[in-house]
């Protein structure tokens, strides 16, 4: 199997920009993928009221059967 994608372009965007933001989420993707979901979060997810720490160990962003206390 080959890492190779095929990648169309418009007239509009900047064919070097799209390399870089790939090679990025690539990387992303690659260091969640050996350490978890939390391993790299935006800032808003580390608010008070963000939920996705929460939701990244849930199966499925769903409860895992626990009874959750308010």
């Amino acid at each position: 199997m080959t890492d190779e994608a095929y990648q169309q372009y418009d007239l509009f965007s900047d064919p070097v920009e799209l390399e870089k933001d790939y090679k990025i989420q690539k990387s992303v993707n690659e260091i969640r993928k050996k350490f978890g979901n939390n391993a790299i979060l935006r800032g808003m997810d580390l608010q008070d009221a963000a939920t996705t720490k929460e939701r990244n160990e849930q199966i499925g962003g769903h409860s895992r059967g626990k009874s959750r206390e308010s």
